[in-house]
């Protein structure tokens, strides 16, 4: 039962069920500003490719231009022209 709301959560956000919950969330604004709020830590960055550490899994933002506008211990905003977000 519990699983099946979790699920349907996961739709509503139109996002996959392992990123809502796995203790991240991020928001992208319209290619041109990426808010990720949960991160581990940076893994590598440069102005094409920003890879964070979210729990046990990376986010890889792809793009051109990106620089880290904010960056706290939870919180990172990343600004620039955002090609991709992914989870691997």
């Amino acid at each position: 039962m519990r699983d099946a709301f979790l699920s349907e959560i996961a739709k509503l956000t139109e996002m996959p069920f392992d990123t809502v919950f796995a203790g991240f969330r991020y928001v992208n604004f319209g290619g041109r500003s990426l808010y990720v709020q949960g991160h581990k830590g940076v893994v590598s960055f440069g102005t094409e490719k920003i890879i964070l550490r979210v729990g046990k899994r990376r986010l890889e933002i792809v793009g051109e231009g990106l620089c880290v506008q904010r960056l706290s211990q939870n919180d990172i905003v990343v600004n620039g022209k955002i090609v991709s977000v992914t989870e691997t």
